[in-house]
C-alpha cells in the first residue's frame, strides 16, 4: 500500500526524546486499529490480545510482536477498506449517485473502486492522525488510561463521514460540469462494471481466510442520515 506524501513517519515528542513511527510499518496503524469494533477484531483472535490501554501495549514485545505480523495489518487494511467499500457512491443510468450494486464479493482485486477502497486508508489514516487520535495521544497515554471500543454503528458512522470527506477535498467524485471526455469515459466505465461485476474470482481476504464464525455484516451506512 502507497504512502501518503510528505512527512516520512508520525511524529511524538516524549519527555526522553522524540520517536518516528514510519508510515510503511504495521504499527502506523495502530490508531485505526484501536477504532474498530470488537467484532471485526475478532476476525482475528490473536488481535483481541492487544490490551486495550495503550501505555501497556506499546510498552510489551508480546504485543509489538503481535503487530509486526502481516496478518494485523490484513486485518485493518481489509476491515476499513470493506466498511468504505459500503460508503462509495455512484453514478446510475439517470445520473444519479447510489450505493455499489450488488456484493463485494462480485468484483475482483482488479476493479477500480476495489483499489480505491484500499487507497482511501492512507487519507484516513493521515486524518485520524490529526483530527481523531494521534501517537501523541497513545504514546503519552497513562497507566489507567483505555481505548473503549467502537459500536458496529459508530465505527460505520465514522468510515462514512470521513469517505465523503476524503472524496470531497480530493475531488474524487467531480460534478458534471466538471467531468472531461475522459472522466465520462471512466464513470461509463464503472457503471459498466458496476453492472455487471468480474466473472474472475476475488483474491480471498482476511475475512474470508479468518472467519471462526458467522458474523451479520450489514451495511453500516445505512445507519447513518444520509
Amino acid at each position: 500500500m502507497a504512502n501518503p506524501k510528505g512527512s516520512k513517519g508520525f511524529i511524538v515528542v516524549t519527555p526522553t526524546g522524540i520517536i518516528e513511527i514510519p508510515q510503511d510499518s504495521y504499527l502506523s496503524w495502530l490508531t485505526m486499529f484501536y477504532l474498530m469494533p470488537r467484532v471485526l477484531v475478532e476476525k482475528w483472535h490473536e488481535a483481541l490480545k492487544i490490551p486495550r490501554k495503550p501505555f501497556k501495549a506499546l510498552r510489551s514485545q508480546a504485543c509489538l510482536d503481535i503487530i509486526k505480523q502481516d496478518m494485523f495489518a490484513e486485518l485493518v487494511w481489509d476491515c476499513w477498506s470493506w466498511t468504505a467499500w459500503q460508503a462509495f457512491q455512484v453514478k446510475d443510468s439517470r445520473g444519479n449517485y447510489g450505493e455499489i450494486p450488488g456484493s463485494r464479493e462480485q468484483y475482483t482485486g482488479y476493479f477500480p473502486l476495489w483499489q480505491l477502497s484500499y487507497d482511501i486508508l492512507r487519507y484516513f489514516r493521515r486524518k485520524i492522525e490529526r483530527e481523531y487520535i494521534s501517537f501523541q495521544m497513545l504514546y503519552t497515554a497513562g497507566p489507567d488510561d483505555e481505548m473503549p471500543w467502537f459500536t458496529y454503528r459508530e465505527f460505520g458512522n465514522l468510515v462514512g463521514n470521513l469517505t465523503d470527506l476524503v472524496v470531497k477535498e480530493e475531488n474524487w467524485q467531480p460534478t458534471s460540469s466538471q467531468e472531461s471526455a475522459t472522466e465520462r469515459d471512466k464513470l461509463k466505465l464503472t457503471r459498466t462494471l458496476c453492472s455487471k461485476g468480474f466473472s474472475k474470482p476475488a483474491t480471498r481476504s482476511v475475512l474470508q481466510r479468518q472467519r471462526s464464525r458467522p458474523v451479520n455484516l450489514q451495511k453500516p451506512r445505512s445507519a447513518r442520515a444520509r
